[in-house]
């Protein structure tokens, strides 16, 4: 089985990885941490001293995600026996980028949190969510932040709705 954790800087990442390691795995299972640095516009180019700013925070924001890559994968590899950890840092959009590795890598699973940020977060998922639920070539699941004792809400691919399971969504996707 491969499955991909899409991560990104938030405490949202920590909640999804710690789900992931109390879980049971096939032997076989491979998985990708996947982290998308998305491009900072900045306003002003024309100025030389912005090109030292945006290459100092390029910098800072790779060797963050990439220690962000590297705690998740230790903390994967002492919980979940014989699995193998790679990951991924990308730039660009991150819908996108989610789908096309996803696609690119052969995936049987999406793994990524929901930051709960919507006015009714029990039913509406948020744009990256949303749009790599409907166009993922294979199963996804939306992890909610701090919903232990809530019963979360699944979305089918067919767009039906249903309570199932206990502290995630899962949302399939054709």
């Amino acid at each position: 089985m491969k499955v991909i954790i899409a991560l990104d800087d938030s405490p949202y990442s920590t909640e999804v990885i710690n789900e992931v390691c109390r879980r049971k795995w096939p032997a076989d299972t491979q998985f990708k941490l996947l982290q998308i640095l998305e491009p900072v516009n900045w306003l002003e180019r024309s100025d030389r001293n912005w090109d030292t700013v945006i290459e100092n925070a390029h910098s800072r924001r790779l060797n963050y995600a990439q220690s962000l890559c590297a705690k998740a994968r230790k903390q994967l590899e002492d919980s979940i026996a014989n699995c193998i950890v790679h990951y991924d840092i990308k730039e660009g959009n991150v819908k996108t980028q989610i789908i096309d590795s996803a696609i690119g890598w052969s995936a049987d699973k999406l793994i990524l949190g929901a930051h709960g940020t919507n006015i009714c977060p029990r039913f509406i998922l948020g744009s990256v969510s949303r749009a790599v639920a409907a166009h993922a070539p294979c199963s996804v699941e939306i992890i909610r932040p701090g919903k232990k004792d809530a019963r979360p809400h699944a979305v089918s691919s067919k767009g039906k709705s249903k309570a199932d399971g206990a502290g995630q969504d899962s949302v399939a996707a054709t």
